[in-house]
Order: C-alpha cells, then structure tokens, then sequence
C-alpha cells in the first residue's frame, strides 16, 4: 500500500524511517547487481525521505546520487524532477542563485522532454523558492522567466498529446 507521508508529529517519523529502512534494503538488493535506474529511484526516493525528515544536507547526498546515476543512463525525465527536488533543498539552505540555476537546468531538461509532470514540479517549485526569496528582486524575476517558460512549455506539451 502507500505510505502515509503526509501525517505530522511521532507518527510521520515512524513513516519516514519505515520507508528509509526499506528504500535501503533496496539498495543493498540492486547496487550489487548493477541496477542503474531502480538505484536512480531509489536515491531520489531516500532524497525525498530525508528532505521530508528535515535533513537538508543528507538529502542533498542522495539525490546528487540520483542525478549521477541519471545521467549515466539518460534518464531525463527523473533528471528533470530529481534536480528540481534538488533546487528545493538549495533554497532552503539559503543557495538562491545556485537554487535558481538548477531549476533552470530542470525547467529546460522538463520542456525538451515534454513531460507534464516534471513541468508540474518545476511550476510547484518556483513558488517555494519565490517564498525564500522575498525581497530579493533579481531572484524574483529570474523566477518569473522561468514561471512563463514553464507555462508555455507546458500548453506546447498539451497540444501534442
């Protein structure tokens, strides 16, 4: 069934270190068998558990495990999502500039692809780093570009499904 990540309090950090526990023994099944793209998953999986867990600089780890991995074996669209996660966490450790230009990066991996969903994420996280960075007119533009490059992106995608 699904975890139940969204609960708050004692009960959330059972959750979290349930699915921690399991996403690990799933490495310790696939890196020995070379698996690259359920290892990619995987670590941006255990990324996202850690980021939810409020361990920034751990999540950072795992999901620049997940980019390389990506890379590796061309997965763009996980790229897309997972460098966009990762724009996230660089925000919030006060990385603006860096957090702007990793986006951008997603923002383009998710238009060359066309896939909506990285779209929908990037879209999600240019008001999250818009929050981080108030008062700060030149990160807010470079947000807005990126906002309308993502809608056009995205109403280009629609139409040629």
């Amino acid at each position: 069934g699904r975890l139940p990540l969204h609960r708050e309090g004692p009960v959330e950090t059972a959750v979290l270190a349930s699915a921690a526990r399991h996403a690990r023994k799933a490495v310790d099944a696939w890196e020995p068998r070379g698996l690259a793209s359920e290892l990619s998953v995987v670590s941006r999986t255990l990324g996202d558990l850690e980021h939810r867990a409020g361990r920034a600089s751990s999540a950072m780890k795992r999901y620049s495990e997940a980019v390389q991995l990506q890379r590796e074996i061309g997965d763009d669209v996980g790229l897309a999502i997972t460098t966009d996660s990762l724009a996230t966490v660089l925000a919030e450790l006060g990385s603006l500039n860096e957090a702007v230009s990793v986006l951008a990066d997603s923002v383009g991996m998710s238009t060359r692809t066309g896939t909506l969903t990285g779209l929908s994420h990037n879209a999600r996280t240019v008001e999250t780093l818009r929050i981080h960075s108030l008062g700060n007119l030149g990160v807010q533009r470079a947000l807005d570009t990126l906002s309308d490059r993502i809608q056009d992106a995205a109403e280009r995608s629609r139409r040629n499904q």
